[in-house]
Formats: C-alpha cells, structure tokens, sequence
C-alpha cells in the first residue's frame, strides 16, 4: 500500500508576500472595458450614430410605387443599406462593444421607426451574398450592383446594376463620413 505522507515532500509553501496573478476574467475585462464607454459617452454616441443610421436608410430608399417589380427592388434596396451599415460600423468601430451597441441602436431604431423596413433588412440569403462578396480578396464596388441587380430579378441588366452600384456608393460614403464625424474617446 503506497505511503500517500510522502507524495507531499517536494511540495513548496508559498510565503506571506505570495500574490497569485491569476489572468482577468475576460467577461470582467468587457464589463470593465464597457463601464470606460459609458463614462466617456462613447456608449450613447455609438447609440446616436446607429440612430442616424436608420433615418438615413429610410431616406435613402426612394419611395415604393405600387407594381411588385418596385415592391422587390425597394426591399433589396434596403437590404444593401443595411448590409453597408453593418459594415462599416464593425470595420470603423475601436472595438466590438462600440460596434455591437451600434448594430442594435441601428435595428432597434429602425424597428421603431418602421416594422416594414427593419422586416426587409431579415433577408438572410441576401446577406449571405454581400457577406460572400466582402470576405472576397478584391472587394469590387461594382460586385455590388451585380448582386442587387441578381437579388431583384434582373441579373445582367445594366439599369439594376448601374442603380446598385450607385447606391451601394452613395449610401456607403454617407456612412464613412457619419462615423468619421463620430469622436469616439479610445485612450483611457
């Protein structure tokens, strides 16, 4: 039968000046990291800047007219807005916590606003494919109008595609020079 007193022989006891330093819970570290944004108003500009977002979406997207073909170029519209917002609130944020309270004030407030709208933005497959097109190594512009031009039924027409490019310019610029004119304070 071993001798279990013995097993505890090499065993070292650390003294009174002992300090474990034991690494941050990371959930502490973003609570931590999220109190500094609220502190610093970082929080609620993030929220005001997704707000900004919804109106100018809903001012970008020209008004329907009755015939469905408009019915489905209007939703894709909004789709690509979307698609563009979240972009550039996740590439343009200082941090995911920034970014994700963006996202939210940005659905929220179009939800608010406009049930219709924000159920339009739910078109996952759409998404898919911008999200296919930004993951790509050239990013091309001009892809944009390809895919809103495929999404509203009329893929290779040169109307749809001009129309989807030029939107999908437009409404991105406006969107970088909201967040560029939104000073976030990044150094605690």
């Amino acid at each position: 039968m071993p001798d279990y007193h013995d097993e505890d022989g090499d065993m070292k006891i650390a003294g009174a000046n002992y300090k474990k330093t034991a690494a941050e819970d990371p959930a502490e570290t973003e609570a931590k990291l999220f109190l500094r944004h609220r502190e610093t108003g970082n929080i609620e500009k993030a929220r005001a800047l997704g707000k900004k977002y919804a109106y100018a979406i809903m001012e970008a997207a020209p008004p329907v007219s009755p015939d469905n073909s408009s019915q489905v170029e209007y939703c894709q519209q909004i789709v690509l807005c979307a698609f563009l917002v979240t972009r550039v609130i996740v590439e343009n944020s200082p941090d995911t916590i920034i970014a994700q309270t963006g996202i939210h004030a940005f659905y929220d407030e179009l939800n608010s606003q406009s049930a219709d709208l924000y159920q339009n933005t739910g078109d996952l497959a759409a998404f898919s494919l911008y999200t296919l097109w930004e993951r790509s190594r050239t990013k091309d512009m001009d892809e944009l109008g390809r895919i809103y031009a495929k999404l509203c039924g009329m893929e290779g027409d040169a109307r749809a595609i001009a129309e989807g490019n030029a939107l999908g310019r437009r409404f991105y610029a406006a969107c970088l020079e909201m967040m560029a004119n939104t000073r976030y304070i990044i150094e605690f």
